[in-house]
């Protein structure tokens, strides 16, 4: 299921002067522990590169900002005056980066070619495998430079790496930019998806309030898209969404854009540093644009409207979150309204603070939470191999009951509840009753590993939610080991410190992490090293189609053997048949969860069991 922080002196330097202040403080750094701290520095500094292309800050302030660190880097090069042999090398195992080849003549022939595999955020420290994706050493970036300075490894040339090590490097990269593509974009038309456009709007937002300007955005959803998937067929429908994107961005060709699609049959536009009013006149022309447009079936032809909801972004927004709330609210105004038209949210506009009042899931959500109407299910996830002893447990999953006690679609009551801020009290209301459940019928359970329950990012991001969760295991009795929280890769990534933090905390009583949808983040790897999770869910996606898919297959055995020598266990979601569980027996992943395995049940049907 997909679902405090205090501040130390140095966050309210300039960052300009963070390393030089450290390096002064300790002189007793070594020149590995120096060059990882001021390329740290240089790494938050990502933004205002991005800020410098984009022309979002000045090149003056750019090089105020990075050339401090800089320097540093370049002073650590000349660490050890004279030795100009071993600058060069420390400055060689530097600028070593992910996927060169390296031979060691003090290893086995079978793990003398390695290539680096993993390379932390400074550059300190290197993790090298062998040709089958074992680990085979693990070097800080000193040990490295003396390696080379004593002919001990040396980096070799692409011209003599067999053509099979490169090849198989090529086809990795090329395979993880397909994913990451597909990670930000939709299938479908090929825009940009609504996670990729929530990110968007946050640099958007970061260059309205640096610069004191303002962008449009708006959310447009098509009227009585549902007569046509009805009356033409789903297929139709497909190919109505994508004649619109294309639409829609030869309609935005000359302006700066950003167009999207946030799902099923609504689109998400950014325009960047525009007056309202000029803003306002390009979103009417595309709802005009829709309302001319005449979609062919077969021998139908459909005509269609589409409501718009508009925010005007500047320096007083609060949040990418507030944005799309109000977009979204102004957007079912306008369908209120009697659709096909425009309806722009305006602060203190009554219309919209009434409409965000009724919103019927969110109602929904809040009678669920003061009547308990949520029901807790759960689905097993077992050890592959039971000869190694791993323990089966149980992923707790969430119901929500409507007025007939029947459990309703999960997905409009996800959306809702994280646009409206609820999945906090939500996550609290899981982990309180599945809590008393498991404590008072604990005997029953013996021989069982843990419950996994689900954490959403918004919960991370509350300041008392670790107390809570603390005073739930005080008021149980519960023994921490009975609990697995899981978290998803892109909460755990987009509130990091916060999550590295809860893991670490909670850790210390015995309370295990999972990482879940693991393998379609932007930068998975790079952040599994800091985040302390105990198993990696490895998402469905990849799984589901693991029989028939080269790829798939390369991805999901790529992210068990990097799991493994990180020390995590692995979980396949997905698992559907006995052939698709076979095979992931060959490859060596740890558990399997999905109907193959067993089906979701009621939590109390555990005590039966």
């Amino acid at each position: 299921m997909n679902h405090a922080n205090s501040r130390t002196s140095s966050d309210l330097e300039p960052k300009s002067t963070v390393a030089e202040r450290r390096v002064a403080q300790d002189n007793t750094f070594s020149p590995a522990s120096r060059i990882s701290e001021a390329n740290s520095e240089a790494g938050r500094l990502n933004l205002a590169d991005e800020d410098l292309s984009s022309g979002k800050i000045s090149q003056a302030d750019t090089r105020k900002i990075i050339a401090p660190i800089r320097e540093e880097v370049t002073k650590l090069l000349l660490e050890k005056p004279g030795d100009n042999d071993w600058q060069v090398q420390l400055g060689r195992a530097f600028r070593l980066h992910v996927g060169e080849w390296v031979e060691f003549s003090v290893l086995p022939e079978h793990n003398q070619i390695s290539m680096v595999a993993w390379a932390n955020e400074g550059h300190g420290a290197y993790v090298f495998v062998n040709r089958r994706g074992v680990k085979t050493s693990e070097l800080m970036v000193e040990e490295l430079a003396s390696t080379l300075f004593e002919h001990r490894v040396k980096i070799l040339d692409e011209s003599v790496i067999p053509w099979t090590h490169p090849a198989s490097h090529r086809m990795l990269q090329n395979m993880h930019n397909q994913l990451t593509y597909q990670a930000t974009h939709d299938e479908l038309t090929g825009l940009i998806n609504r996670k990729e456009f929530e990110r968007v709007l946050s640099r958007a937002l970061i260059s309205a309030k640096k610069r004191n300007i303002g962008h449009i955005v708006a959310c447009l959803d098509l009227d009585q898209f549902k007569v046509i998937n009805n009356a033409a067929g789903y297929t139709a429908g497909d190919r109505l969404i994508k004649e619109l994107g294309s639409l829609l961005s030869v309609r935005l060709e000359g302006s700066q854009f950003v167009l999207s699609r946030l799902g099923g049959d609504e689109f998400g536009v950014l325009i960047e540093d525009c007056k309202k009013e000029s803003g306002l006149i390009l979103i009417r022309e595309l709802c005009d644009a829709i309302k001319r447009f005449q979609f062919k079936w077969e021998n139908d032809s459909f005509k269609l409207t589409a409501s718009c909801g508009v925010v005007y972004l500047n320096i007083d927004t609060e949040s990418v979150s507030s944005i799309l709330l109000s977009a979204d609210s102004a957007c079912y105004a306008a369908k209120d309204a009697g659709r096909d038209r425009l309806h722009v949210y305006e602060a203190g506009d009554s219309e919209m603070e009434h409409r965000m009042d009724v919103m019927n899931f969110v109602s929904q959500i809040d009678h669920g939470l003061e009547n308990d109407r949520f029901m807790l299910n759960c689905q097993k996830i077992a050890p592959i191999d039971e000869d190694r002893g791993d323990h089966a447990h149980y992923e707790v999953l969430l119901a929500v009951l409507d007025e007939n006690n029947e459990p309703m679609p999960p997905q409009d009551f996800i959306v809702a509840a994280e646009t409206y801020n609820r999945m906090g009290a939500i996550d609290r209301w899981v982990i309180k009753h599945a809590f008393q459940f498991i404590a008072a019928n604990i005997l029953k359970f013996d021989g069982l590993g843990a419950f996994s329950i689900n954490i959403s990012g918004n919960s991370l991001t509350e300041d008392d939610f670790m107390a809570f969760v603390l005073e739930q295991f005080n008021e149980t009795r519960l023994s921490a080991s009975m609990i697995c929280f899981e978290i998803t890769e892109t909460s755990a990534i987009g509130s990091l410190d916060r999550a590295i933090e809860f893991m670490e905390k909670l850790k210390v009583i015995g309370v295990q992490f999972s990482l879940d949808d693991f393998g379609t983040g932007l930068s998975s790897y790079s952040y599994l090293r800091n985040l302390p999770v105990d198993y990696l869910k490895i998402d469905g996606v990849f799984v589901k189609d693991i029989m028939t898919n080269p790829s798939d297959y390369a991805v999901v055995k790529s992210i068990n053997e990097i799991g493994h020598f990180m020390g995590k266990k692995t979980i396949a979601e997905y698992v559907e048949d006995d052939q698709v569980l076979e095979m992931l027996r060959d490859i060596g992943i740890d558990f399997a969860q999905g109907y193959g395995i067993e089906k979701k049940v009621p939590l109390t049907d555990l005590l039966t069991m």
